[in-house]
């Protein structure tokens, strides 16, 4: 699963991967196999992952000046915006 969501480039799966990872390792019993699973998945990914998947995921930080990511900004907005002005519209 790890190297299909550094394969794919996608920040946003990067990002779930880096929040539901420490949750799924903190909630593994027996906790000492959770620190070993930790620390070799730290380290296979900071050794195999290249320079430009770290560039993709680091460039999160730098949402503001993303053209797709402030696409996204706008077609959520506007998707508030209908919903909010048509709240009993249904797609059935």
């Amino acid at each position: 699963m790890l190297h299909g969501v550094l394969m794919s480039y996608s920040r946003g799966a990067m990002v779930g991967i880096a929040i539901a990872g420490p949750w799924i390792l903190l909630n593994h019993r027996p906790r000492r196999h959770s620190i070993v699973i930790g620390a070799v998945a730290c380290l296979a990914i900071s050794t195999l992952a290249g320079t430009e998947i770290r560039e993709r995921f680091i460039s999160t930080g730098d949402y503001e000046q993303d053209v797709s990511a402030n696409s996204r900004f706008e077609s959520w907005a506007a998707g508030w915006k209908i919903a909010l002005e048509y709240p009993g519209l249904r797609h059935d």
